[in-house]
C-alpha cells in the first residue's frame, strides 16, 4: 500500500495505545492487508520477557554493594563518567530511537496546519456520501473486507470537494467507513467517512495529515522521515472538531529539553 510509510510512523503511538480510535481503525485496516506491516506491528506489540525475579534481585545487590565501596570519587573517575556518559548520548543520537509526543493545543495545531480544520465541502459531503450509488455498492460487496475502488467515476466524483492541484491516491471502503487520500505537493492527506453507529448517516469525519520532507510526493506515495502527523476528529451532530499533533523526536534532542 502507498501509505506503508504513515502506518509504520503511527505504530510506536498504537503499541503504546496512545493513538485515537480513528487512527487505531485506519492502522488495524491497513494491516490486515499488508503482510509486511502486520509482521512489524506484531513484533513491536510483542512484550519483551522480564528478567527473572531472583536474577535481578542479585544485580541490584551486586551494585548496592559496589556503591557501598564507592566512598571517594577520584578526577579520573569524573572524567570516565563524563566520556561514558558523553558516548552514550551520541549512541543514542545516531542509533535513529525516536520517542512521540502528542499535543491537543488547537490555536497552535491549526496555525501550523490551517488545512486540518474540516472545509464546508467536506462536511456536505458527509450528508450524502453514504447515499451516492458506488459507494452504496462498494460497501454491499464485504463490508469486513478492505475494498479499493479507484475507478474514474470515483475520482472526479471526490476531486469535485478537493483543491485542483490535489492528486488522489487511494478510495477504499472498510467496515462502515469510507477512505480516500490524496497528496498537494509534499502533504499527504488522508480523509474517513465513518457511521460507527451503523445507522446509514455519517457520524463522524475524521483527517489526518503529513508532511514529507520531500519537495513533492511521488505517485510511489512515498513520504520519506515524516516527523509530525496532524489528526483531526469531527462530530458532525455537535459540529465539534478535536485537534491532536503528534511529534517524533531524536532522543538525542529531548535531553536538552533539560536545561
Amino acid at each position: 500500500m502507498k501509505d506503508c510509510e504513515l502506518i509504520r510512523d503511527l505504530m510506536p503511538l498504537y503499541a503504546d495505545d496512545q493513538t485515537s480510535d480513528v487512527s487505531r481503525q485506519y492502522i488495524e485496516e491497513h494491516t490486515a492487508r499488508c503482510p509486511a506491516c502486520k509482521k512489524l506491528l506484531q513484533e513491536m506489540c510483542t512484550p519483551m520477557e522480564p528478567e527473572p525475579e531472583d536474577r535481578t534481585e542479585q544485580i541490584l545487590e551486586m551494585l548496592r554493594r559496589k556503591q557501598r565501596r564507592k566512598t571517594l570519587l577520584t578526577l579520573a573517575s569524573v572524567v570516565l563518567a563524563v566520556i561514558i556518559a558523553v558516548w552514550g548520548f551520541l549512541e543514542i543520537r545516531y542509533s535513529g530511537e525516536l520517542i512521540y509526543t502528542a499535543s491537543t493545543n488547537e490555536e497552535k495545531i491549526l496555525k501550523e496546519m490551517p488545512g486540518l480544520a474540516p472545509t464546508d465541502a467536506e462536511k456536505e459531503l458527509a450528508k450524502t456520501i453514504l447515499e451516492v450509488p458506488m459507494v452504496r455498492d462498494a460497501l454491499r460487496e464485504d463490508v469486513s473486507d478492505f475494498t479499493i475502488f479507484k475507478t474514474d467515476d470515483a475520482v472526479g466524483y471526490f476531486a469535485s470537494i478537493l483543491p485542483e492541484d490535489a492528486k488522489i491516491v487511494e478510495i477504499a471502503v472498510m467496515g462502515h467507513s469510507v477512505y480516500f487520500s490524496y497528496t498537494i505537493g509534499n502533504v499527504y492527506t488522508i480523509i474517513a467517512y465513518n457511521d460507527a453507529d451503523m445507522t446509514g448517516h455519517v457520524d463522524t469525519i475524521s483527517k489526518t495529515v503529513a508532511v514529507s520532507p520531500l519537495d513533492e510526493i511521488g505517485d510511489d506515495g512515498v513520504l520519506g522521515d515524516v516527523d509530525a502527523v496532524y489528526e483531526l476528529t469531527h462530530d458532525v451532530a455537535t459540529d465539534i472538531s478535536r485537534y491532536q499533533k503528534i511529534k517524533s523526536r531524536h532522543m538525542w534532542f529531548s535531553f536538552l529539553d533539560w536545561f
